[in-house]
């Protein structure tokens, strides 16, 4: 058993019509109950997207009869359609239909959220930041595709984090930053699956300077524990955007996590059908993502074996996102087992080298 304090879940994409064979949002909140989560915080792209109120609405609505006791936030989603980039952040200033934050992709996503254009993305903020006046959670995508080198071959799994180059993510932090900073943004600057050492160094430093935002760092798992060795063992099944990093840098990202150099821990749980990450239809990439939120109560126990402070995995876990997503949840102590046999429901465990639990 592996006690910690009841965590949130910040970072998870649930899934909709996109698969109507498979259940996902089911799955997501039983898992969540495996790990004794007390709240899920969705992201915006299933389908349909989550990007408008009524969409919200029904979702809140459609998960109602899997998420029990469990609280089940939104982050409203931003495209390119500088209206209802207005309309989501005012409705995430208003707290409307559980909307918790503001998601932006400022890379290639799917529907009408990736915002590459960076006079687009300079718009956006300033009405995040002058219009709305928004000081809620701004929780965002940085990777940058100028950045991206060579061609991604699926045949070569090793490739998508070759052509998802560090640059691609530490350029796009430091350009998110300074369009903050340059639009005297007042709100919550959430920097998710930050997935490169230099990336949390950055931002560390910016934390102390004299910014009228907070800064918020993100780590995932998969970040944390898996890099490019694992596509021996999992081929494209561990393909995510960003994309695994070389062990070196895996490591590092690792040890500061154990050092509290970031704040709050993500899951980006992100499941597809095993058979459309091995056998993709001709002329279509594999998906990116990863099933992650099982992982939990293992990540715990790797944390504490590398020392690992009980307040550090209590910030992680709870206490960043309870304050900055303004729940009011009270924490409480509970205590899971992990269950390597939940895997089985996505046909495959990505973190078998780390996890001897299960088989592959």
């Amino acid at each position: 058993m592996v006690k910690y304090t009841s965590p949130i879940l910040p970072h998870v994409h649930l899934r909709g019509k996109e698969y109507p064979e498979h259940n996902y949002l089911q799955l997501g909140f039983r898992d969540a109950k495996a790990v004794g989560a007390i709240a899920v915080l969705e992201q915006p792209n299933p389908t349909p997207n989550l990007i408008k109120e009524e969409p919200i609405r029904e979702r809140i609505k459609q998960s109602e009869q899997y998420s029990g006791d469990i609280y089940h936030g939104i982050h409203i989603g931003l495209t390119n359609d500088l209206i209802q980039v207005e309309q989501a952040f005012t409705l995430a200033k208003e707290r409307t239909s559980s909307i918790v934050g503001v998601k932006a992709f400022w890379v290639d996503s799917t529907g009408n959220m990736g915002i590459w254009n960076e006079e687009k993305q300079k718009e956006i903020w300033a009405i995040a930041a002058r219009k709305v006046k928004f000081t809620g959670v701004f929780f965002q995508h940085c990777q940058n595709e100028y950045f991206f080198r060579g061609d991604y071959l699926k045949d070569s799994p090793l490739t998508h984090s070759l052509v998802q180059t560090k640059w691609s993510e530490i350029y796009s932090l430091m350009q998110q930053v300074r369009n903050a900073r340059d639009a005297n943004f007042r709100g919550i600057f959430y920097a998710a699956h930050v997935s490169t050492p230099e990336g949390i160094e950055f931002l560390c430093e910016e934390k102390q300077r004299n910014h009228p935002f907070q800064i918020v760092i993100e780590t995932t798992a998969h970040h944390e524990m898996l890099n490019t060795r694992d596509y021996l063992i999992h081929s494209n099944r561990v393909k995510m955007n960003p994309a695994l990093r070389e062990r070196k840098d895996q490591e590092k990202v690792l040890e500061y996590v154990i050092e509290e150099k970031t704040d709050i821990a993500g899951d980006d749980h992100a499941p597809h059908p095993v058979e459309n990450k091995d056998n993709p239809l001709p002329g279509i990439f594999p998906p990116s993502g990863i099933p992650a939120i099982v992982f939990l109560p293992k990540r715990v126990e790797i944390w504490r074996s590398l020392g690992m402070s009980e307040n550090n995995i209590e910030k992680l876990l709870f206490t960043t996102a309870n304050r900055i997503f303004q729940l009011g949840l009270n924490p409480h102590p509970v205590e899971f087992q992990y269950k390597p046999e939940l895997w089985q429901d996505y046909g495959y465990n990505p973190f078998s080298r780390v996890d001897k639990s299960t088989s592959q």
